[in-house]
């Protein structure tokens, strides 16, 4: 997600909570298509949708972790503002699937 390439481009302070902020929206972001991936793979609907509720929970997880690294300065609100609109088409997407 952006928030990655702008930390990289900008070499991340060297502190604790960045890097667990770092490596949990690493983790959250590749929950999102590999839930997805694995529901997709499964035979019954209610398997499916488990998983696909599984990647929208990441995906709001990520939006979350967009606020926290705003609020602590560590990326612009420009990067948050793209990131959540890339989050809000996922999650409205993964909410339809769930839904049907």
């Amino acid at each position: 997600l952006l928030p990655l390439r702008e930390w990289r481009e900008k070499d991340a302070v060297e502190a604790p909570l960045t890097h667990y902020l770092l490596d949990q929206m690493r983790r959250a972001a590749l929950s999102i298509p590999l839930n997805i991936a694995e529901g997709s793979g499964k035979m019954s609907e209610g398997d499916k949708k488990r998983f696909y509720s599984i990647a929208r929970g990441s995906a709001m997880e990520c939006a979350s972790i967009l606020d926290a690294m705003l609020v602590m300065e560590l990326i612009s609100q420009p990067v948050v503002q793209e990131g959540k609109v890339l989050l809000r088409s996922i999650v409205g997407i993964l909410t339809k699937i769930g839904r049907s």
